[in-house]
């Protein structure tokens, strides 16, 4: 049952943003020949990279170093309406949208084209610093430009390694090379500092900052009061409230993006669906489905007709958190859910041959499954038997 999200209506957006770029351009190109402050370059293209940048940009944008630096946030618009969706949970705004994503586009043209403008722009700004974050085509090319110009690169989530260059790709072969010429790699945990050094990092080089992507989702975890009127909140309450058996009624939030699952996607959606006809009555499956027609299509295709299987559009930042705490079992192939999961005790199930995150699978909340039909439905029959 396919479900619109009122809060995440953002359909008009890319025109406002279209018919305004130009005009918005001029107006920051005058702002920033401000030569007096050293100017801080911050690229993001996808969702993810908003929410783990947002505390950062949040805290360089604060009183305290708004004397000290002059930090321009711009987007290329990898996922430009759910990208602007998640920085403006957290207050925040993208200061330059080159607006570059087309359908269907091949890694290669994505490349090009985000070379070319990024080039652009970094002649324009003249930045003293530049700051990627994680492992997205943004990131890499964006770090390649200022490197091309000598300008420092520091990378957010540094060190995160499958060993495997072709899963996930191409994330995996990303963040290497950017680890690879980065001046400051900030490195999450020390297992991801322990991987740079075997590298060859300078380990002057490297910061163990933490999670950023777990600080964002702190900031709504401690929130109160919630909006209950929220379509997909109510579903969950309701749920719950007229389950038959209130003790075992389970909630399960799915989460399925990643290019490297796009082939085994069809049988990875068979596998929930089995799994929601044997739990008619006992379960709720949220699906926030991906807007990659790789993905949507394919969703809608097998799993649109079911009663207890919700699929709703990207959930909004400030409401996705109160969903996964509604959660019973999470079910994803994501990377940052996993971090989130795992920070709340909330059992993952992961749908990947490989992970850059072993550390939840070592404290044993991360369940890394694959992506094969009789294992996931094992694996959540399993989980379920726990809870």
């Amino acid at each position: 049952m396919l479900l619109k999200n009122d809060n995440n209506n953002v359909s008009s957006w890319p025109n406002l943003f279209k018919s305004n770029y130009h005009k918005n351009k001029q107006i920051f190109d005058i702002s920033i020949n401000n030569k007096s402050l050293p100017k801080i370059l911050i690229v993001l293209g996808t969702r993810p990279e908003g929410i783990k940048c947002a505390p950062l940009i949040a805290e360089l944008k604060s009183d305290y170093y708004r004397s000290k630096f002059q930090v321009i946030v711009l987007s290329t618009g990898q996922h430009r309406e759910i990208l602007h969706q998640s920085l403006m949970a957290f207050k925040q705004t993208v200061d330059i949208d080159l607006d570059l994503m087309m359908n269907n586009q091949n890694l290669s043209d994505l490349f090009h084209r985000i070379f070319f403008q990024i080039n652009e722009q970094i002649n324009l700004i003249k930045p003293n610093l530049l700051i990627v974050q994680g492992d997205t085509t943004t990131a890499l090319v964006s770090a390649l430009v200022a490197s091309y110009h000598q300008i420092p690169v520091a990378h957010v989530e540094a060190g995160l390694r499958t060993f495997n260059l072709s899963n996930p790709f191409p994330e995996e072969l990303n963040r290497k090379i950017i680890d690879s010429f980065a001046k400051f790699m900030f490195a999450p945990t020390t297992f991801a500092k322990e991987v740079l050094i075997r590298e060859g990092a300078c380990e002057t080089d490297i910061f163990i900052t933490g999670n950023t992507g777990v600080d964002a989702f702190y900031q709504y975890y401690k929130q109160e009061n919630p909006n209950k009127n929220n379509p997909i909140l109510s579903i969950i309450d309701n749920f719950k409230k007229n389950s038959i058996n209130k003790n075992h009624s389970v909630v399960i939030l799915v989460t399925m993006h990643r290019r490297e699952n796009f082939q085994y996607l069809s049988d990875m959606c068979r596998a929930i669906k089995t799994i929601a006809n044997e739990h008619n009555k006992d379960i709720l499956i949220i699906l926030p489905v991906h807007p990659n027609p790789n993905v949507k299509n394919v969703v809608l295709k097998i799993l649109n007709k079911l009663n207890n299987v919700k699929i709703v559009d990207p959930i909004s930042y400030n409401i996705f958190g109160y969903v996964l705490l509604e959660s019973d079992i999470i079910m994803t192939d994501s990377g940052g859910i996993q971090e989130e999961a795992v920070s709340i005790g909330k059992p993952v199930i992961l749908m990947r041959m490989t992970t850059e995150r072993p550390e939840g699978i070592y404290l044993g909340t991360i369940k890394q499954i694959g992506i094969f039909y009789d294992d996931i439905i094992k694996a959540v029959n399993d989980e379920l038997k726990n809870i």
